[in-house]
């Protein structure tokens, strides 16, 4: 399991042009649930219209992480912190873990099919819906989850519930570089979206020494965890879901 701050995402670097340009950062460092995360610096800003020199991006400094992980009822309960050295303004940050490449299908109750964000989730009404890693409509951040499934079709993989007192939890879906694999990531904190010239509604500052936490539960799933109520839920576990790949043709190759 592979742990990551997702998606941390400073300010715009001058006035005429909104960077959104997120980080997946990897722990430099780690001992003891506690990591270290150091991010790439921001790249230099384009050159202002009015030949004015652009300020330079704000530095980031460094990040620290604290993570526990607690079992009960066959579950893994997570529990994580991020505590930035500086201020950060972020537009998601939450704690991605990257699974196995077999999990190519994920089945969730929650607002669908399509990527959700707050004031943006017009077209998402709540249900049980079902993605392939190669679907369309795949990749982003889905709101009010109750429950997630992700499988390989042979009802192998893993079972995402909120903790605590939370009722629902807010994910995002992405595939790895190679586009073989899935990130998972449980989002503590998502914000609105923007357009051209506009900074994203509500993006959460963080003063440096604040802590911004987030939990959920994980377990396990093998074809003998599919109990009838489950499969009445959620389907069978041999069940192949089909990518909506629709006009696939010369033009996208």
């Amino acid at each position: 399991m592979n742990i990551h701050a997702t998606r941390v995402t400073p300010r715009p670097v001058s006035k005429e042009h909104t960077i959104w340009q997120p980080h997946v950062i990897k722990p430099t460092d780690m001992a003891d649930g506690v990591a270290k995360f150091v991010p790439d610096p921001l790249p230099p800003p384009p050159p202002r219209r009015d030949g004015k020199k652009p300020k330079p991006p704000k530095a980031l400094g460094e990040l620290k992480g604290e993570f526990a992980a607690v079992e009960t009822d066959g579950a893994i309960e997570v529990d994580y912190a991020y505590t930035p050295s500086l201020e950060w303004e972020t537009v998601e940050a939450g704690f991605t873990t990257l699974l196995t490449k077999d999990c190519t299908q994920v089945r969730f109750l929650g607002d669908g099919p399509y990527e959700a964000y707050p004031e943006a989730a017009k077209l998402d009404n709540f249900g049980l819906w079902k993605l392939h890693k190669d679907d369309l409509y795949f990749p982003g951040n889905r709101l009010n989850a109750r429950a997630v499934v992700i499988d390989d079709g042979r009802g192998n993989g893993y079972l995402v519930l909120p903790a605590g007192n939370a009722t629902t939890f807010a994910f995002s879906l992405e595939r790895t570089e190679d586009g073989k694999g899935v990130a998972f990531s449980h989002n503590a904190k998502v914000s609105g979206t923007f357009s051209k010239y506009v900074w994203p509604m509500d993006v959460k500052k963080i003063a440096a020494g604040e802590k911004l936490k987030g939990s959920f539960r994980i377990a396990r799933l093998t074809p003998e965890s599919w109990t009838p109520s489950f499969r009445a839920l959620f389907g069978e576990p041999d069940e192949k879901i089909v990518p909506f790949k629709p006009d696939f043709n010369s033009y996208d190759k």
